[in-house]
């Protein structure tokens, strides 16, 4: 599918816009993948995270603009992070990034404060749009 939202060059999200971004999955080779495709978009500075409690403790200590937060995650899934993201910055953007498709793990992330869902494999392009779906015309956070 083909981004339907085109970015403005200084547009949070636009290349160059410098957004950081916190990926978290337990697999490294879709760490890699992600954070691959958000340098290609410019946002260098993207963290990663393998569990859920690196995952808070990055939040906490970087306050990334937005987060790609697997489902499907060992010991404390991803559904229970998004709920202490949320918790803990209720202006939290946290994007699923995942292989469930089903109705309603995408209705319950959206009920417990997803900013958006996407399926694994996805293109620059995907990512891309999402990103700026879920950011819209908000800022980077302050440095």
């Amino acid at each position: 599918m083909e981004p339907s939202v085109a970015l403005a060059p200084n547009s949070p999200g636009a290349a160059g816009g410098g957004l950081r971004v916190l990926v978290v999955d337990d697999e490294p080779h879709v760490r890699v993948y992600l954070r691959t495709i958000l340098k290609k978009l410019g946002h260098e500075e993207s963290s990663e995270a393998e569990s859920g409690e690196s995952a808070l403790r990055l939040y906490r200590e970087l306050l990334p603009d937005a987060v790609l937060l697997d489902v499907n995650l060992p010991y404390m899934g991803g559904m229970e992070i998004l709920g202490r993201l949320v918790e803990l910055d209720p202006d939290a953007i946290v994007i699923m990034v995942t292989t469930d498709a089903a109705k309603t793990t995408v209705q319950h992330a959206g009920a417990r404060g997803a900013s958006g869902y996407l399926l694994k494999h996805l293109s620059p392009a995907r990512l891309q749009e999402a990103l700026a779906e879920a950011l819209g015309e908000i800022a980077p956070r302050a440095r």
